[in-house]
């Protein structure tokens, strides 16, 4: 766990409140996967009752749904990152596992429900939850030490809006424009004359 917390909070490259958002964040996503699979196991289960392992699982799904925004979400986010993705992959791991083609994979550990499946739930949650709040500040002048990128001239901080903030789906399948410091813009269509 501490060094999932090192590699979310080390994502920004300098100590800073986009750091200390990510490290927070890991932590809310993780307590939450423990604890929803905990309870999953207890009411869900055939066996009804919690394991160890199963808490191993549902952490290691927090800290994989929150990777892919750690630093993009603010806590409530992450709380419902850690959740859904924990939900997902325990149904998937419960009952997916018993159809093809799954029912063919050799994956004694479950690799491809709790990183598989939590990373992608992970990714796709961010264009739902990220925080128009949460400015990320990806590079700066060239005087400034320790920024990410230094540039001649200074960068604008940027955020994400995602769906819970502008209402518009459109997050969910937009990439990120191109990098700071880039002059050139989103491909242009060719002109019919």
């Amino acid at each position: 766990m501490a060094r999932w917390n090192g590699f979310n909070g080390g994502d920004p490259y300098y100590a800073g409140a986009d750091a200390a958002a990510a490290v927070v964040n890991t932590n809310l996503a993780t307590a939450t996967g423990v604890i929803v699979w905990v309870a999953m196991d207890a009411w869900l289960s055939k066996e009804k009752k919690p394991t160890f392992l199963g808490g191993v699982n549902g952490m290691i799904c927090g800290l994989v749904g929150i990777t892919p925004c750690a630093g993009w979400v603010n806590g409530q986010g992450a709380i419902y990152i850690g959740a859904i993705c924990t939900v997902v992959v325990w149904f998937a791991w419960n009952f997916l596992s018993k159809v093809k083609p799954f029912s063919k994979v050799d994956d004694a550990l479950g690799v491809i429900y709790t990183h598989g499946m939590a990373g992608l739930m992970g990714g796709l949650l961010l264009g739902i939850f990220a925080d128009p709040g949460m400015i990320q500040y990806p590079c700066g002048p060239a005087s400034v030490p320790l920024t990410v990128a230094p540039t001649s001239t200074a960068c604008v901080p940027f955020s994400v809006n995602g769906w819970i903030y502008t209402g518009s789906a459109h997050q969910l399948w937009n990439r990120p424009g191109p990098p700071c410091g880039s002059s050139s813009g989103p491909p242009s269509s060719p002109s019919s004359s």
